[in-house]
């Protein structure tokens, strides 16, 4: 029986995409995606930024003394885009870039005891970076894997990883990265 006076009008209680209805479906969606990042996901040095906004100089937005923190050793699942080959024949130079999937209550447990300036790591930032050590582990030569610098974290992402609204996982896009001589970092062996 319709309401005239709500036309949409529907029962609270059988709406399938209310949070309060769905949470053990969101459960599921959750325990998923860290089962998915255990069983296919590569462990990386992560190194978190130790940049503050109030550390930084107001003139020229850098904060010079700022240093990374020591790795820590985390997995995420990642999708590897390489640079193009066939491009660089004709002198266009693709940079690797990298999307990566990590558990926000995985990332939260094992960065529990690292802090910047006294505040809790609770979300990966632009500027952390990290390196495919596993990955990289048995490349020839003694080179070693390669380095990234996260460029965006993303926690909303309707098609890609927030099934039923819940916020399970962050997507963090990356990018090469181009050392540069910062304190706590060094440059990619064999490179």
């Amino acid at each position: 029986m319709s309401d005239i006076s709500r036309p949409f009008y529907v029962d609270e209680e059988i709406r399938f995409s209310k949070k309060g209805n769905n949470i053990n479906e969101r459960l599921n969606f959750e325990q998923w995606y860290n089962e998915q990042v255990s069983l296919y996901g590569q462990e990386v040095e992560y190194y978190v930024y130790s940049y503050s906004l109030t550390g930084h100089d107001p003139i020229y937005g850098e904060q010079p003394a700022t240093t990374f923190q020591s790795a820590i050793k985390i997995v995420m699942l990642i999708e590897l885009t390489e640079g193009s080959v066939m491009l660089s024949q004709f002198g266009l130079q693709g940079e690797d870039d990298v999307t990566a999937f990590i558990g926000i209550s995985a990332y939260k447990t094992t960065m529990s005891g690292v802090s910047v300036e006294g505040v809790g790591v609770q979300e990966p930032k632009a500027g952390d970076v990290f390196v495919l050590t596993e990955y990289g582990d048995d490349r020839p030569d003694n080179r070693a894997g390669k380095a990234f610098e996260i460029t965006q974290r993303v926690d909303q992402d309707v098609a890609v990883i927030n099934p039923l609204m819940g916020h399970y996982v962050w997507q963090l896009k990356a990018r090469r990265l181009d050392y540069t001589f910062e304190p706590g970092l060094t440059a990619e062996k064999g490179s």
